[in-house]
């Protein structure tokens, strides 16, 4: 937990907010919250982790 609290961009999101703080009924909670498509999460997750993904095309396989 304490190296998930120096994540700011982790540590303020809605979900950690409603596990780590919890006003309730944690399942309730999150069942209330509105569901994300895995693209915008995965492109939260890039954006704040400098992750650059690079897409390659099957023919060029024998490079790699």
């Amino acid at each position: 937990m304490r190296k998930l609290g120096n994540l700011d961009f982790l540590v303020n999101q809605e979900e950690f907010i409603v596990f780590s703080r919890p006003n309730g009924d944690i399942e309730k909670l999150l069942q209330r919250m509105t569901k994300l498509p895995c693209t915008s999460i995965i492109e939260r997750m890039e954006r704040h982790l400098g992750i650059n993904q690079r897409h390659h095309d099957i023919s060029d396989k024998e490079v790699y």
